[in-house]
This record gives C-alpha cells, structure tokens and sequence, in this order.
C-alpha cells in the first residue's frame, strides 16, 4: 500500500499476522462478550483477550477498537501503536464487518491526502483488508496544550475540500476534531491521533483495489 508518511518501519511478519488474526477473533468472538460470566462463549472472549494483552501492551480501547503499542516488536526508531478492528457488523449501513472497520479505513485513506500531512497522525502500515493499522505513538501526558492551537488544526482539516468531520459525541456535542483527547503530541507539533471520524469524500485514487465497501457518509456530501 502507499503511505506519505517519512515514517521508517519494519514489521515483522509473525506481528503481521498476530495483529491480523487478533482481529478476526475479536469479530467473530465480539457478540459472546455480553454473555453471562461462565457462558463458554464469554470464557472464549475473555480468554482471548487476556491472551492479545500478555502479547501486546494495551494502550486504549473503546467499542470499535483495541489499541496497543508494539514497539518492541517491530524495527523503528519511533515508538509505534496498532489498532486491532472489533465489534459486530453494522446491519443498517454497508459495512462488512465493524464500524472500527470503517474508523480504520477512513484514517488509512485521509492520512495519504497530502493537504492533512501536518494535521493527523500519519498510517505507516496496515492491512490489506484494513482490520489493523500501525501509527507513530502520540504523547498526551505530560505536555502543554494550546487549545487555540489546536482549534486552528481542527478549523482547517474541517475546510478542506473534500474533507468532512461526522463523528459527534453521544448526546449531540461538538465534532470530535475539536476534543482535546483526540490529539497529541507527535515531532514537537499537535496532531490529530484518532481521526476514525473523518470522511474523505471524492479521492478514489488513494483507494486501492482491496478497498471493499463505499462509507455510507459519501451519501452526505457531492463527491
């Protein structure tokens, strides 16, 4: 795949795989996590879990996606994260596996569209299917924030032709471009570290071939 980052990288392919197939299990295992405690599908979940944290740190989590830090593993001079897809398949939009499916996809197309370079973290490898991605680890602890820094690098990706934020908070809040835990420190800059939320309308060009479903946001915007 391309990737416009300068970003140096070797992985593995026992990591490769491993991230590949953590995925695949987090799908297919996803609905047996709601089980009750003892139901052998819920073990099965649980137990896969403890088994992809004794193999990778885990650095964050929500319901789309698993992130953790697999620097250690890999040959770079920069501390890298992966995130691993989970959940169900969306039944209302078309969308093959997860909506962290879509979040992942969505932050592999917009991080090769030159105009955010110093705006998002940047994709330095991923999947072909799109079921992990590896990014440069972003700090968030320990720094100085400038809100107003911020603000002007969230207020230019959302000018940005053919560029459109969707994700909003639970109960209608603002775009979370503008969330603070969404960026980090990355090269002395603020960048964007969770961008799984922003369309990139009309750039079929930076899709490749295994791209597999159209984002059911193209809906919302010419392209």
């Amino acid at each position: 795949m391309y990737y416009m980052s300068d970003v140096d990288v070797g992985i593995p392919l026992w990591v490769r795989i491993t991230l590949e197939r953590y995925a695949i299990e987090r799908i297919l295992r996803w609905e047996g996590r709601f089980n009750l405690e003892g139901d052998p599908e819920r073990d099965a979940y649980d137990d896969m879990m403890d088994e992809l944290r004794e193999q990778f740190e885990a650095v964050d989590g929500g319901s789309g996606r698993f992130v953790v830090e697999i620097t250690e593993f890999i040959d770079s001079d920069e501390r890298m994260v992966a995130k691993i897809v989970a959940g169900s398949r969306n039944k209302h939009e078309n969308i093959p596996v997860s909506g962290g499916f879509l979040q992942n996809w969505r932050e592999i197309l917009l991080s090769r569209h030159p105009p955010v370079e110093d705006i998002v973290l940047p994709v330095v490898a991923s999947s072909p299917t799109g079921l992990w991605l590896v990014m440069p680890h972003a700090e968030q602890y320990g720094i100085e924030w400038d809100r107003d820094r911020i603000d002007a690098k969230a207020d230019r990706l959302q000018s940005l032709d053919g560029v459109e934020p969707v994700m909003r908070g639970s109960f209608g809040g603002g775009l979370d471009v503008y969330w603070t835990e969404n960026w980090g420190a990355y090269r002395g800059e603020y960048r964007l570290l969770d961008y799984g939320g922003v369309v990139l309308h009309g750039e079929s060009y930076l899709r490749p071939e295994e791209y597999p479903f159209e984002d059911p946001a193209w809906d919302s915007k010419e392209t």
